[in-house]
């Protein structure tokens, strides 16, 4: 895993056993590792609700130690970002390898902040999915993920909401707007809110 030299921000080791989310086991290796990649304005509800669902299935006893599965927010800088309600969340870490987890998830949100989307995030996902690691966009991540180019000639789900502007801007995807989440591939698309607890609970399901 990358780090930063600044000390506040550098990921526990392997060794620390303290209870919180950041707390790994020293013996255990993690059926699940996820990386969260943050759009710009991304929306707290599916990102909370996958996260959550992860948490819980992650350590026994409610001590939300990262045993089970391991997780990080990663991002081309430390730089917070800023959610759709004004809550803003700072990485952990620098982009280093992809192939360090199982699933880069990308939260979207507000449909302008795609736009904003560092350059660096965009060539981190191809450099993802390029080295074999699935992606998953929860909400409007899909349109990050169409920005890089990677959802061309493939499905993917889309709230019906932005199912115009999205068929408008990326016309070489396909879009669905009556699934919870669809996978095409290595690519998962889910619409966001609640939808995104169920495919966090598919995954688990899957490896664990």
């Amino acid at each position: 895993m990358s780090q930063s030299g600044n000390s506040a921000q550098i990921m526990p080791t392997r060794w620390d056993l303290t209870p919180g989310p950041r707390g790994r086991s020293a013996f255990i290796e993690p059926d699940l590792k996820v990386g969260f990649v943050l759009t710009p304005f991304f929306t707290l509800l599916p990102f909370a609700g996958f996260l959550d669902t992860l948490r819980h299935a992650a350590d026994e006893a409610d001590r939300s130690r990262q045993i089970y599965a391991h997780w990080s927010v990663i991002g081309a800088t430390l730089d917070p970002v800023v959610s759709s309600c004004g809550v803003a969340i700072a990485p952990w870490e620098v982009f280093g390898d992809p192939r360090d987890f199982d699933y880069i998830v990308v939260v979207g949100g507000l449909v302008h902040g795609h736009e904003k989307q560092h350059l660096a995030a965009l060539e981190y996902l191809n450099a993802a999915h390029a080295s074999g690691v699935d992606l998953v966009s929860l909400c409007t991540g899909s349109f990050a993920l169409a920005e890089s180019g990677l959802l061309d000639g493939r499905r993917c789900a889309v709230h019906f909401r932005h199912k115009e502007e999205f068929e408008a801007l990326y016309p070489k995807v396909e879009v669905v707007s009556d699934e919870a989440f669809l996978a095409d591939d290595n690519i998962i698309t889910c619409p966001g809110g609640t939808a995104a607890i169920d495919l966090a609970v598919e995954l688990i399901a899957r490896h664990a």
